[in-house]
């Protein structure tokens, strides 16, 4: 490899990290915070997560229960009969 295409290749390394740093900036906090307020913020944080995520499932069961009343209903009570048929 010659001295040149090294050089580019520098460049091209470079160029790479410079834009990885300036993306990474947008991650960072927006005002400088104490230990204690980041400490907090970030329970916050996860917190705000683990209740999101319970009311996904939440969610996702109620739906799943309603279905399974729907095809109980239909098939029980109305005598409709539901198949699935491969293509």
């Amino acid at each position: 490899m010659s001295l040149a295409a090294l050089d580019d290749v520098a460049g091209a390394l470079r160029d790479g990290w410079s834009t990885v740093q300036r993306l990474a900036g947008f991650w960072g906090p927006v005002v400088p915070l104490s230990a204690p307020v980041q400490a907090l913020a970030t329970i916050g944080t996860v917190l705000a997560l683990v209740l999101t995520t319970g009311i996904a499932l939440t969610s996702l069961a109620l739906l799943l229960t309603s279905l399974l009343f729907a095809y109980l209903l239909l098939t029980q009570v109305f005598g409709v009969e539901i198949a699935v048929a491969l293509p």
